[in-house]
């Protein structure tokens, strides 16, 4: 289905993209992991973290800054 719909739109991005953009974004804004699971409709933790979360070095370096552990 998101395969058709990038056709469709002649762009060269997938739509699920975002849902790991959005992911990154609930963790790096401390979103407990809980949280995250039930609005990705995924329950599990170790998914979560390696499939979903794209957390750089930089993004780890600015939440130590900002003091959120």
């Amino acid at each position: 289905m998101v395969f058709g719909y990038e056709e469709l739109q002649g762009m060269g991005f997938l739509l699920y993209r975002f849902r790991h953009t959005y992911c990154t974004r609930l963790k790096l804004k401390g979103m407990p992991i809980d949280v995250v699971k039930i609005l990705m409709g995924d329950s599990s933790d170790s998914v979560i973290n390696r499939v979903y979360t794209h957390i750089t070095n930089e993004d780890a370096l600015h939440m130590l800054e900002k003091g959120n552990l």
